[in-house]
């Protein structure tokens, strides 16, 4: 049996998260709602016997309208390098849901967007390059 890597974990901000809550005179239903937590979940982070994840602590701050700087600026704690990564990842999956579903869906566009990760100089052509900054701008309009 392998040894399961350790998540990055979050515990420290989520006391926190919930007096900034409650100055905003919101009640536990209405934090948990917001933040989507289940009772279950917010009693185990709250006796910290589950650890609060990238994904939950995302959830959490977009239900009090918060940005991870104004976490850091309440918290006076700055992200380890480590968790940093884990929130831009997560905040990238979130983003990217219908897109890796897709690949998921369908393993020859998962071995497509393989394949032209592993043929980089490919990316560097003038012409797909091109083509890459129409499709952005397609998609920003």
């Amino acid at each position: 049996m392998s040894a399961r890597k350790k998540e990055t974990e979050f515990n420290e901000y989520f006391h926190g998260l919930w007096e900034h809550a409650r100055s905003r005179k919101m009640s536990k239903g209405e934090f948990m709602n917001a933040s989507g937590l289940s009772p279950q979940r917010f009693s185990e982070f709250s006796h910290g016997i589950r650890n609060v994840t990238g994904e939950y602590f995302l959830k959490m701050i977009a239900g009090l309208a918060l940005t991870p700087d104004d976490v850091e600026q309440i918290s006076g704690k700055s992200f380890t390098d480590e968790q940093l990564l884990q929130i831009r990842f997560d905040s990238f999956v979130r983003s990217q849901h219908p897109f890796l579903e897709e690949l998921m869906r369908d393993p020859l566009k998962l071995q497509a967007a393989k394949m032209a990760i592993r043929f980089e100089r490919l990316w560097q052509r003038h012409i797909v390059k091109r083509f890459g900054k129409r499709l952005l701008k397609g998609r920003q309009s």
